[in-house]
């Protein structure tokens, strides 16, 4: 294997000037799949790594691109200038689809822990005292570093995780209605939004929803 893969990168250096930059780049990237590093690789074309490395970034060129530069319309320095422009605009557009995935998933969450108070059917000063108190709560254990050791099931009904967190039912004085609920939303929002800036966010909103009714 080790003579095979030697001849192949002495074939290469052999044909390097007859070949496009785009064939070098194909036919460096087949030989650092098939194990071999692109220093190895570099050395044993005697070229700097870099170079090997600028040849590579040519394959994430747009297809329009790379057609354009083998038929001598635009440069190679332009080609990765194109490719670096693309992947910055992938990771602009994947970030804000993130951000847009969030906002959703805030506002599902901010849904969800609202209905269940209404459910509770509390007056709305104690449902913003619930609310709030789980916010100062989860900071309290944000600080203290205690994050989630498990999560719900990704296909379980928010409706089982929060009957399953319910707190037993009161059997003395000890704690009034208000922290006994406190405690049963800061249990099934636990579980139910394992990601904290989603959780966070969507009692923050629940909570402006309550002030505003």
């Amino acid at each position: 294997m080790k003579t095979k893969k030697t001849l192949s990168i002495a074939e290469l250096r052999s044909q390097w000037f007859k070949l496009h930059d785009l064939d070098r780049a194909r036919a460096v990237r087949d030989l650092h799949k098939s194990g071999i590093s692109v220093r190895q690789i570099a050395v044993q074309l005697h070229k700097g790594d870099s170079s090997l490395r600028r040849l590579l970034e040519m394959l994430d060129a747009p297809v329009e691109d790379r057609l354009l530069f083998r038929q001598g319309k635009i440069s190679g320095n332009e080609t990765v200038r194109r490719c670096r422009t693309a992947g910055l605009r992938r990771v602009a557009r994947n970030r804000e689809e993130i951000e847009l995935e969030k906002t959703r998933q805030t506002r599902d969450a901010a849904d969800q822990i609202c209905n269940w108070l209404l459910r509770i059917k509390f007056n709305g000063p104690n449902r913003e005292i619930i609310v709030d108190e789980a916010r100062r709560q989860f900071h309290d254990m944000a600080q203290a570093g205690l994050r989630p050791d498990r999560t719900a099931p990704p296909d379980i009904p928010i409706e089982k995780i929060i009957e399953q967190t319910k707190p037993p039912a009161l059997e003395d004085d000890s704690i009034d209605i208000a922290g006994w609920l406190t405690q049963w939303l800061v249990r099934w929002s636990f579980f139910a939004f394992p990601d904290e800036d989603i959780r966070d966010n969507a009692l923050d909103l629940a909570l402006e929803r309550q002030i505003t009714r």
